[in-house]
């Protein structure tokens, strides 16, 4: 919320005080992101690099957070080939809509458009208003050459929360601006 108002200094400290109490990678990413958008390209790594280690103790100790290391592997182009694997293997037991948006980002991060948008599609089934969802669809319909699409996808993705992430909806924004409204 301090981020969507325009106060990063202080969603940064609040950030803080959340992964020294509770270490979630969601919050370790965010925070990340938040260092990235002030330009502390260092610090944000930080976060970035303790991600992948909790993910590596999640895993030493039988936890299964292939999906989700897939998505954070994805966000962050860091290891596309690995991501699609471990989101595959988690899409063969879980056909819930958030395992499918992961397929498909991880799938157009690897330039498979076409598999990456039959999977989005799957994702968007239910009909669920999830920015996120219309922002990753954007971008696959964006990569496939319909402009027309992606301006609406990423159009809705803007109007259903213009502050859908710290990552993305400055990017939603700016693709939308080339591709004009």
């Amino acid at each position: 919320v301090r981020w969507a108002q325009g106060k990063p200094d202080e969603a940064i400290k609040l950030y803080k005080q959340s992964v020294t109490i509770v270490p979630l990678p969601q919050y370790l990413t965010a925070l990340g992101d938040l260092y990235a958008q002030q330009g502390e390209a260092s610090a944000a790594k930080e976060q970035y690099d303790l991600v992948q280690y909790i993910f590596k103790v999640f895993e030493t100790n039988g936890v299964d957070v292939g999906a989700e290391k897939a998505a954070f592997l994805a966000d962050y182009k860091l290891d596309t080939p690995q991501a699609v694997t471990l989101i595959a293997e988690a899409a063969k037991s879980r056909n819930d809509i958030h395992t499918q948006d992961t397929l498909a980002w991880t799938l157009y991060r690897a330039g498979r458009n076409q598999e990456a948008l039959e999977a989005e599609k799957n994702a968007m089934r239910l009909g669920t208003k999830n920015p996120l969802f219309y922002y990753h669809l954007g971008m696959i319909q964006e990569g496939l050459g319909d402009k027309a699409a992606a301006r609406s996808s990423l159009q809705q993705a803007i109007d259903i929360n213009p502050h859908f992430s710290i990552r993305y909806a400055p990017e939603a924004r700016q693709i939308l601006d080339k591709l004009g409204k």
